[in-house]
């Protein structure tokens, strides 16, 4: 189980590995979908909603038109766990009515975030805080140590920016596999069209031949 779950849609899986990786540099443990299909409703999802002790939703112009990101935003709502985000560029007023009596934060304001989490854990996070200028150093592979904070970078966060560096993969690949389906579909259009222009010159011929024939017989007769 972890402390806080962060529901994103998975347009800003970036923005997403971002405020995950800072929240677990601060020594919290975060919980986030990080498949990269659409949005959608997973066993291990709902049990993760249900169990953490906070719940992030990061909103943005992607978010805010997901049945599922409205059903986990709700569910944590009730719950009294419920941490609103959102990305600078949204404006307030598309979060649904029903949520906006819940304080906002800006989905880059790292600090302002961390504090509000351990206003809804009732708790401050295990590591000291670091400056959001630092927020890149977590994101490198390899162990580094900040030299104004004296603070280790984990073994989980190395991990963590591994899975971002397998997630670019997977979209390259995905990219990829588009653009093949996208060949296939361009050639079997030309395939198509050529079936058609030769089936009506085809036809053509036959209704020529079949003139001529009558013509023929109409002669022999």
């Amino acid at each position: 189980m972890a402390d806080i779950f962060v529901s994103y849609s998975k347009q800003d899986r970036v923005l997403a590995l971002k405020l995950s990786t800072w929240l677990e540099a601060q020594g919290w443990t975060t919980w986030r979908d990080k498949t990269v299909v659409a949005d959608d409703v997973r066993n291990d999802n709902v049990t993760e909603l249900n169990q953490a002790r906070a719940v992030i939703v990061i909103w943005s112009a992607a978010s805010v038109g997901s049945p599922q990101i409205l059903h986990e935003a709700i569910a944590a709502r009730d719950a009294r766990k419920l941490l609103h985000v959102k990305d600078s560029g949204l404006d307030g007023k598309r979060i649904p009515v029903s949520l906006r009596d819940q304080v906002v934060l800006d989905a880059h304001d790292l600090p302002s975030i961390a504090r509000a989490v351990a206003g809804i854990l009732g708790s401050s996070p295990a590591v000291s805080q670091l400056p959001p200028g630092d927020v890149q150093s977590v994101m490198d592979v390899g162990p580094r140590r900040d030299p104004g904070h004296g603070l280790f970078i984990t073994r989980r966060t190395r991990e963590t920016a591994q899975e971002a560096i397998e997630l670019r993969a997977s979209l390259r690949r995905a990219q990829l596999r588009r653009g093949v389906l996208l060949a296939m579909g361009s050639a079997c259009l030309t395939a198509l069209a050529a079936v058609v222009l030769f089936g009506n010159f085809l036809t053509n011929a036959l209704s020529r031949a079949q003139s001529g024939l009558t013509k023929l017989l109409a002669l022999l007769n």
